[in-house]
């Protein structure tokens, strides 16, 4: 076992049907945002003919907001206490807004204009993405830390939790389109497979919140104490807020995590929002997209299921550096075979096995960043750690879906064509294949000094 590793005790690890539990939640919001994210610019675009130039800003604009509501919920998850803990009781009654929301955006009403569908789009994506996902999201993120101290258990964790939302997507992904289909082209087999998507947010989510329970809960007569002691301290309370944010912000390994997450999640909003374009105009048959995101995703199925033993083994530092760089070797490759659907098949699968590490691992390096900013400041603020973070994952899809809809509209797209122009053929391909390369590489230079298990085990050694 590596210096990254530690011995806790055996009260806080988690049975695996739980972890299983757990993990289906994030099947449930996926039915939801990758849904969003691989689907809504594509159904804008050639089902209600709004331009994607258009629909690129109001996407990032509303990612850019998002980051400001990641904070305010992690504050007050913070200070949320109940019989349930701090986190389920945000996912339960977060659940069912993000249901209805996502139903209510692939069912766009008809007679607007233009700019009232764009409108309407923008409310709907505001309302789901900065308010109903991020409340859920912040609070199920925030599990990894409320419900065990073991860290083999926390890797576990996440790494079942992202077996559980790669088989969401390559469902997604795969039967979207027949789906919409079968229940009618246009508006109306839209509107259905978002209300059956909706169905499954609600039942998978559930499952979920009662999958787990927190190591900390509160009797009302103890969460009625801690609340009168903070109305009384409600001044100090209200200075403490911005001193806890700026001791997250301080904190090294905390910008090295954003900056990491940002960039990787930047690659995903890229090859989400443009992998439905690549297929339809590129390789010309969106049936490919259902074999493109298999071809990303089944193999970070499989590394997923075996990274526990080999992070025990070498070391998640170790392993993420080497699957970095496997990343960036596939991602080059797949560029210079961009043509080929069995060439970028091939290369998708090796940046594949790459991206997996990184997926598994990043709820148990955020949770580190917190027992790192405990154990130097004494301030245990892990909520607001892991909503802080995940306004890199908010900012990152943002940035790469709004680039997709930047560029396309530079070079003219209109969805409603039969066909599409050369310039925007290069520009799908380059959205798609050739920016997650430079990507990737920076990512690799960030993650070369992220030594943030090793920083914790000298703090542990000295008594923090």
């Amino acid at each position: 076992m590596t210096s990254e590793t530690r011995t806790e005790p055996e009260s806080t690890r988690l049975p695996l049907i739980r972890q299983i539990g757990y993990g289906l939640g994030d099947a449930g919001m996926n039915f939801s945002w990758s849904f969003i994210s691989a689907f809504a610019m594509f159904y804008m675009t050639n089902v209600m003919g709004v331009g994607a130039a258009i629909l690129g800003t109001l996407m990032l604009v509303a990612r850019l907001t998002d980051g400001v509501s990641d904070l305010l919920f992690g504050l007050l998850l913070d200070r949320t206490r109940t019989r349930w803990g701090r986190a389920r009781p945000w996912l339960f009654w977060s659940t069912f807004p993000l249901a209805i929301g996502t139903f209510m955006l692939f069912n766009v009403p008809e007679g607007l204009s233009e700019s009232a569908r764009a409108g309407y789009f923008f409310v709907l994506y505001l309302l789901v993405g900065t308010f109903f996902y991020t409340a859920a999201n912040i609070a199920y993120n925030a599990f990894v830390a409320l419900t065990t101290t073991h860290e083999p258990t926390r890797v576990s964790m996440g790494s079942i939790r992202f077996i559980c939302t790669i088989l969401a997507i390559l469902v997604i992904n795969a039967i979207t389109l027949p789906l919409v289909r079968h229940f009618g082209t246009g508006r109306a087999g839209w509107a259905a497979v978002g209300a059956l998507y909706g169905c499954v947010i609600v039942v998978l989510l559930l499952i979920s919140c009662f999958a787990v329970k927190e190591l900390r809960t509160w009797t009302k007569e103890e969460a009625r104490a801690e609340v009168a002691r903070d109305k009384q301290q409600a001044s100090l309370r209200t200075r403490g807020v911005g001193a806890d944010l700026v001791t997250v912000l301080r904190n090294k390994y905390f910008l090295m995590i954003l900056g990491i997450t940002t960039l990787f999640y930047i690659n995903l909003g890229l090859t989400g929002g443009a992998g439905v374009y690549y297929a339809t105009y590129v390789l010309g048959n969106e049936e490919h997209l259902g074999v493109l995101t298999t071809a990303i995703f089944a193999p970070m199925a499989v590394v997923l299921a075996v990274l526990p033993s080999l992070t025990d083994r070498f070391g998640v530092w170790r392993i993420n550096v080497i699957s970095t760089v496997i990343a960036i070797a596939g991602y080059l490759l797949a560029w210079f075979v961009r043509d080929s659907l069995t060439g970028v098949v091939i290369a998708l699968v090796i940046a594949a096995v790459g991206n997996a590490s990184f997926l598994g691992t990043f709820m148990a390096y955020v949770a580190a960043v917190g027992d790192n900013i405990r154990m130097t400041t004494g301030h245990d603020v892990q909520g607001l750690t892991f909503s802080a973070s995940s306004i890199g994952i908010k900012i990152g899809q943002g940035v790469g879906a709004a680039a997709v809809g930047w560029m396309l509209g530079m070079v003219g797209f209109d969805g409603t064509a039969t066909s599409q122009p050369a310039a925007v053929l290069t520009v799908v391909s380059l959205s798609y294949l050739g920016l997650p390369v430079l990507i990737a590489v920076a990512r690799l230079l960030v993650f070369l000094p992220f030594r943030i298990y090793e920083a914790n085990d000298e703090l542990r050694a000295d008594g923090a």
